[in-house]
């Protein structure tokens, strides 16, 4: 099995406004992250999963990694 690429939470950024789905590495499926508009048209962060479930943050722990990739 070919490993994924990583990277850092800035790229894991730009590629969640194109779109795509992210996670850090070895998490599930279902803890990946994806961006939103709200009924105000103002971008979000929410759980894939669960849409309606809004990340009002992410520890910095999780910021300052290097293992995100794409789902």
């Amino acid at each position: 099995k070919m490993r994924k690429e990583t990277f850092d939470f800035s790229e894991a950024l730009r590629r969640m406004k194109e779109g795509k789905k992210v996670r850090r590495s070895g998490w599930g499926s279902s803890d990946s992250y994806s961006i939103g508009k709200n009924s105000w048209g103002r971008e979000y962060v929410y759980i894939t999963e669960k849409p309606h479930v809004s990340i009002v943050s992410i520890s910095c722990g999780n910021i300052l990694e290097t293992d995100w990739e794409e789902v």
